[in-house]
């Protein structure tokens, strides 16, 4: 009877030591044998600076529109999907559908992109290709993030910056001649470069007036300097360019290469502001 009870008693202290070891075992396994789950993203902070890298990260990725602020850079890896809010700068891997918000630079591996769109740019305009040309090489970023604004007169300094860009935004060195061109403006770099490269005389030995528009015969005069002002041989057509204005084989030259087909078959308007979609055509023509 005593050595019964005394059986019983060690029975159930050996099934309550391998109980409580079985526990002990499940709650202190090993993590590399666990079943974990993908680090989320860090999120961007409204105003910093930040990379979201995912590049080791499948699936879907998402930065957050209200979080994803101008100046994050997003860099995705092997994600299928990915959609990015306000990031400045995406880079992906293999995705095979981005959709970016703001972003200035998207470049993809083996994916398809849809890349920053602007609501002002109908895809039946003569400027659509001009402009998402100029977009994808980093030529104009627009007006804000979703606005191209293709109807407004582009300044004499946006001009000549759209050029300096096309040509890969040179450092620059020496005395800028314009007293009217800060040394801290966005602009200040390319008006000194095209200066340099004989591509505007400015509007006087001592100014440039960079927020003037530009019109029409200053900016394919512009491209036409920067084209090396190449002898031109041909008819003129316009009845309001006088053959002794300082644009008057510019404006032959443009004709000539399908820079531009002037306001009319008889008038180019040269007094005419250039307005944006005007002025990034007559880039992509030329220089695409």
């Amino acid at each position: 009877m005593v050595a019964t009870k005394r059986a019983r008693r060690i029975f159930v202290l050996v099934l309550t030591l391998a109980l409580t070891l079985a526990m002990y075992a499940l709650v202190h396994a090993d993590s590399s044998t666990a079943d974990a789950a993908p680090a989320e993203a860090p999120a961007a902070s409204e105003g910093a600076s930040n990379t979201i890298d995912t590049t080791n990260k499948d699936g879907a990725i998402t930065d957050d529109p209200q979080n994803g602020t101008a100046g994050n850079t997003v860099t995705t890896g092997s994600a299928t999907d990915v959609t990015t809010g306000g990031a400045t700068e995406v880079t992906t891997g293999g995705a095979t559908e981005v959709t970016t918000g703001s972003a200035i630079r998207h470049s993809s591996g083996s994916g398809s992109s849809t890349r920053k769109q602007f609501v002002d740019v109908p895809k039946a305009s003569y400027y659509y290709d001009a402009v998402y040309w100029a977009l994808d090489k980093n030529i104009t970023e627009g007006t804000d993030a979703t606005h191209f604004s293709p109807m407004s007169g582009v300044k004499r300094a946006d001009f000549v910056l759209f050029l300096y860009r096309h040509a890969g935004s040179p450092k620059v060195s020496g005395t800028m001649p314009f007293t009217d061109v800060p040394a801290n403006a966005y602009y200040h770099d390319a008006v000194l470069w095209a200066y340099q490269k004989g591509i505007t005389e400015g509007t006087s030995e001592t100014t440039f007036s960079p927020l003037k528009t530009v019109t029409r015969a200053q900016a394919v005069t512009f491209l036409y300097r920067m084209a090396g002002e190449p002898e031109i041989t041909a008819e003129n057509s316009f009845s309001d360019v006088d053959e002794d204005a300082y644009y008057f084989e510019a404006v032959l030259w443009a004709i000539k290469n399908g820079i531009t087909e002037g306001t009319s078959k008889t008038t180019f308007s040269p007094d005419n502001t250039c307005n944006r979609a005007q002025a990034i055509t007559f880039i992509y023509r030329d220089l695409k």
